[in-house]
């Protein structure tokens, strides 16, 4: 996100630049100018969106999704299911990405680090931030359930999550966690 009132350098200068160095970028003006010049002179520098302030919280975490799903149309295919914690996506093998919660992120990063081994409930259930003794292991199988579903209707490819009798659930298929 960028301001266009900016004390240094001119936001409409740094879209400009940002733009030329990385075109795969994403860029959303979130300024006080509304006229509609400056909208127009931010959309020519190379933001993908133009939000005035004051601005509902709504339509900036739309916009942001919107320009997230531009920019991750481009991941390449890999033969492994790929992990981004910083956008909070997961990437099938074919290159298709489905957007995830921060907890559903957190279990797939204790499978993606563990795997090919199965993680123990008891680990799942610290990732959910809930540690025993009174978690609930339903809301795991609740959590699991819904996270294959999801990938399973988005994707229309099977989930790689598996449930390991007596074990705990392991991702059963090759899985990269990017780095940060």
């Amino acid at each position: 996100m960028l301001d266009l009132g900016l004390p240094l350098e001119d936001g409409l200068f740094i879209a400009r630049r940002l733009r030329q160095q990385q075109p795969v970028l994403g860029i959303v003006m979130l300024t006080a100018r509304g006229s509609l010049d400056d909208r127009l002179a931010g959309l020519e520098e190379g933001a993908d969106a133009y939000l005035v302030k004051p601005v509902d919280m709504r339509e900036l975490v739309g916009t942001l999704h919107s320009v997230l799903r531009r920019l991750t149309v481009v991941a390449p295919p890999s033969e492994a299911w790929l992990l981004y914690p910083d956008t909070l996506s997961i990437g099938s093998p074919s290159g298709e990405l489905v957007a995830l919660t921060a907890t559903e992120m957190n279990l797939l990063k204790c499978l993606a680090e563990a795997a090919p081994d199965p993680v123990s409930r008891e680990t799942l259930a610290a990732a959910m931030g809930h540690p025993e003794p009174d978690f609930d292991y339903r809301r795991l199988e609740v959590a699991f359930s819904r996270l294959r579903k999801k990938i399973d209707t988005t994707l229309a490819v099977e989930s790689p999550i598996r449930s390991a009798r007596g074990r705990g659930y392991v991702f059963a298929a090759p899985v990269r966690l990017l780095p940060r």
